[in-house]
């Protein structure tokens, strides 16, 4: 007897399933792509407001050992520490803070001092964590203030102009209780990453060593609203007729990040309601019931004080 086995043939996949199934793998990974990516910045805005937060505290506690705010810097002239400088040791950084000698005189340690050693330089030229949005890829140094060849150490942040100038319109007293609108009214620090970027978001950056060149290099103005881009020459400040090189300028979608100061940190939108001031002198800046809510967040004191944000 003959018996006959019954063959199984395999059947492989046609090119036509093969396109289905690639088609429906790739309309997964659109789907997914844009969630990873907020997922991402979620975690970069977070970074970024642990480090406002940061600051902010910081500022609290140098506050209440010395009595009064750190000033943006020691003074608003040339090679002076700045407000970053002067709360290392409330950041973890007493190490940084003594190597430099911030505490043995107001003239900051510079690029060009005769004689530096290659160890202070590469600690002037240093990055600090705590003092870099992760969405800043403005890189290690900030090429805009002295000059190319001697670049100081990059940060994303600027500490506002109304809380941290002693003039008669900010913040004379330097302390807490001058801030008559409430420090939760009162903008303390805000984002300034660095972009050479030449549309959008162009921004000069800051350095967190001290004041060179500018106020710019370690302060933020509320002049213009938050991510008006930088208008001038690079590297800053010159042909910056309205100086815009003091405006807050963040890499978070829609606007930017405020430590405010009673500690708390919030996002402040684009369109938040302003009213441009033009002019080169950042003094013309005065309260006026005009303001807006963006500049009655920058003055500590001017009366104007704003609800709930």
């Amino acid at each position: 007897m003959l018996i006959h086995c019954a063959r199984k043939t395999r059947r492989g996949f046609t090119l036509v399933e093969l396109l289905v199934v690639i088609a429906i793998i790739g309309i997964l990974v659109g789907l997914l792509l844009p969630a990873v990516q907020a997922a991402r910045e979620a975690a970069r805005r977070m970074q970024c407001s642990n480090n406002l937060k940061q600051m902010a505290l910081a500022v609290h506690n140098y506050e209440s050992a010395l009595r009064r705010i750190p000033p943006f810097a020691v003074q608003d002239v040339n090679n002076r520490w700045a407000w970053s400088a002067l709360i290392l040791p409330y950041i973890e950084q007493t190490a940084l803070y003594e190597q430099l000698g911030v505490s043995r005189t107001s003239t900051m340690l510079t690029l060009t001092t005769p004689g530096l050693t290659t160890q202070l330089r590469d600690l002037l030229q240093s990055t600090i964590p705590a003092y870099k949005c992760p969405t800043d890829a403005g890189g290690k140094t900030n090429v805009n203030f002295l000059n190319a060849a001697n670049p100081y150490g990059a940060s994303s942040y600027g500490m506002s102009l109304g809380v941290g100038r002693d003039r008669v319109e900010e913040l004379p007293s330097g302390k807490f209780g001058a801030i008559t609108d409430g420090l939760s009214n009162t903008f303390m620090f805000g984002e300034k990453v660095l972009a050479e970027t030449p549309t959008k978001l162009r921004s000069v950056g800051a350095i967190w060593v001290g004041r060179i060149n500018s106020s710019a290099a370690n302060g933020i103005t509320a002049r213009f609203s938050p991510n008006v881009p930088y208008v001038g020459s690079w590297p800053c400040c010159n042909n910056d007729p309205d100086a815009t090189r003091g405006n807050t300028i963040g890499l978070h979608p829609g606007g930017v990040q405020f430590a405010f100061c009673d500690g708390s940190v919030s996002f402040i939108s684009n369109s938040i309601e302003n009213s441009p001031v033009t002019g080169n002198n950042w003094n013309t800046m005065t309260p006026l019931i005009n303001n807006f809510v963006f500049r009655k967040l920058y003055f500590p004191a001017d009366g104007f004080v704003v609800g709930e944000r």
